[in-house]
């Protein structure tokens, strides 16, 4: 099976467009190279970037900004890789997702 990654950014209100443009395009360039795609975060007050979601399917879905937290959706959704786009994001060193036991 692709491997499945999360975009985890924001976009609109205080975070601007930057991060959200950015996912788009990496998004582009992963599903070229067969990986599936979902998008964690929010997006609000641009609703320009809505059709350019829908042209890729992504439906942004709420994602917690706690590390601690965030690796549990990534572990509980079986995602293999998060990436994450954001100034108000933790910057801890990634870590390895492994289920639990």
């Amino acid at each position: 099976m692709p491997p499945l990654i999360a975009l985890r950014c924001d976009a609109g209100g205080p975070y601007g467009v930057g991060h959200l443009m950015r996912q788009l395009a990496l998004t582009d360039a992963l599903r070229h190279r067969g990986a599936r795609v979902v998008l964690w975060g929010t997006v609000t007050d641009v609703d320009w970037a809505r059709p350019l979601l829908g042209q890729r399917g992504l439906h942004p879905a709420p994602a917690p900004d706690d590390p601690g937290e965030l690796r549990e959706l990534a572990v509980s959704s079986g995602v293999d890789a998060v990436v994450l786009d954001g100034y108000h994001l933790p910057r801890r060193r990634a870590r390895r997702c492994e289920p639990p036991v």
